[in-house]
């Protein structure tokens, strides 16, 4: 058995369902809470969800509580990185992430998913990424209900429509749920839940629809959204997957999807299926749409395999669960790392095979001129070098992994069949010693070799230059 609760719209909603020995699925019960009834822990008592002495319900008598998160809140990014282990990956990944983002990693969470392995060797991989702050906080108001999980409510989407509204025999789509005052759309790859985006657009601009140009407006400005969305997935429009609209069965919602498929869009609506349920109790389809986000979080909860996309990992455990931490959290993201970025907005040179320096500075002056601002700058530039060679945000991975304390990277030099040569500065010797001798113990770097230190006693601070070797890549001949 497995419960949950969801936040739609200021309203507290709360489901438990059990699976069958035939694969179906019985509702135990369904419950909402009043408009703008933000109390969960009373709530989830007046649910019995809750026992005395503050106790919550995640365990008891094998039911498990599942707590849904809005992800309104989180940022999705659809990356390539080079396949490589879930270490070395989260290394990059925190990397690229950092480039998109105004503001620090220290105050973000990510969490990733890999999507699927390209033949070119390198691995799509989609990151959600919130505000550490709200997430602290979300998890402080729900922590004496000690849940077994907290999910994206737009997994939970995705769970429900693959389950109760026909969606289980596709394994690509977009997925699109209408709330009161917004919409979700979800994307499915494999089967799973890998992303999502949300719309302004939901029940209540539907609600004021008539016939006529309102309608068609309000039409167009969807299906022009969804393409947009579509586009910020990753596919064209000529390569879009199937797009669903979860629907109660109305009419307006028939129309749409009519209307998206004469925009050229693969576009079917998914009611909910005939033989979902095993009991009747009076359960019909209007109350399970009412209830599908409930529903969905509380499916996860029963799913077999617990992977989901977890940006609460280490901030909520239940009783007798040892703590985690995840490889994009416990990465310790300073001096070294902020380094890196600066060098790549003064130099990122990549020569030898694949291009030529005259390319490279050609291609970094349209950049700079197209670019609004330093942190699109440093977008550009790091999406610039993914697409020349993977090796680039390896090798950056393995030089912000040595944490060395007080090193400021200035410039990086990456050229095929020479020696890698990092220049910067750094205010004492030994801090100098300790990140040469982590920097030889990351394999693959080898002859590490320090070919210049000056004192500047104006700055007081020393001045560097170090070269290495990089797997075969910077050994001639290669």
């Amino acid at each position: 058995m497995a419960a949950a609760i969801v936040d739609e719209a200021g309203k507290l909603r709360a489901v438990e369902i059990a699976g069958t020995s035939r694969g179906k699925w019985d509702v135990l019960w369904l419950k909402s809470s009043g408009e703008g009834r933000q109390d969960w822990q009373g709530f989830a008592g007046d649910c019995g969800l809750s026992a005395s002495g503050g106790v919550g319900a995640a365990g008891k008598d094998g039911r498990e509580l599942m707590i849904g998160f809005g992800s309104e809140n989180l940022v999705f990014y659809q990356l390539l990185v080079p396949a490589a282990k879930e270490k070395d990956m989260a290394q990059m990944l925190r990397l690229q992430v950092e480039s998109r983002l105004p503001a620090g990693m220290a105050q973000m969470r990510i969490a990733w998913r890999v999507v699927k392995a390209r033949d070119d060797g390198q691995v799509q991989v989609s990151v959600a990424v919130g505000r550490a702050k709200q997430l602290e906080q979300f998890a402080e108001r729900v922590r004496l209900l000690h849940p077994a999980g907290i999910v994206l409510d737009a997994e939970g989407v995705v769970e429900v429509w693959k389950r109760f509204f026909e969606g289980g025999e596709h394994r690509e789509g977009i997925v699109v749920d209408f709330g009161e005052r917004a919409s979700k759309v979800c994307r499915v790859s494999g089967g799973r839940f890998v992303g999502a985006s949300s719309l302004d657009l939901g029940w209540e601009q539907f609600g004021g629809v008539g016939q006529g140009k309102n309608k068609s407006e309000i039409f167009e400005r969807f299906a022009r959204d969804i393409i947009g969305v579509i586009e910020l997935f990753g596919f064209s429009e000529a390569e879009s997957p199937p797009v669903f609209i979860v629907s109660d069965g109305s009419k307006i919602i028939r129309e749409l999807g009519s209307y998206i498929k004469s925009a050229g869009l693969d576009s079917q609506v998914s009611v909910v299926g005939d033989d979902s349920l095993s009991t009747g109790g009076g359960l019909d389809a209007k109350r399970i749409y009412e209830y599908r986000r409930a529903l969905g979080v509380a499916l996860v909860g029963l799913r077999e395999g617990g992977e989901v996309f977890d940006c609460f990992e280490g901030l909520y455990r239940r009783v007798g669960q040892k703590q985690k931490v995840s490889y994009l959290d416990s990465l310790k993201f300073t001096g070294t790392a902020a380094g890196l970025m600066l060098c790549l907005l003064l130099l990122v040179f990549y020569l030898g095979d694949v291009i030529g320096l005259r390319m490279v500075t050609e291609r970094l002056a349209r950049l700079h001129n197209q670019a609004g601002g330093s942190v699109l700058l440093r977008q550009k530039l790091v999406e610039f070098v993914e697409s020349q060679r993977a090796e680039v945000l390896v090798l950056l991975a393995e030089i912000s992994s040595t944490d060395a304390d007080g090193i400021k990277l200035s410039s990086l030099e990456f050229i095929k069949g020479r020696p890698v040569t990092i220049t910067g500065e750094v205010k004492k010797a030994e801090q100098l010693d300790e990140f040469e001798k982590k920097l030889q113990d990351r394999a693959p770097v080898t002859g590490v070799r320090r070919e210049n230190v000056s004192e500047d006693k104006e700055k007081k601070k020393l001045e560097f230059t170090i070269t290495f070797h990089y797997g075969l890549f910077t050994r001639k001949g290669s």
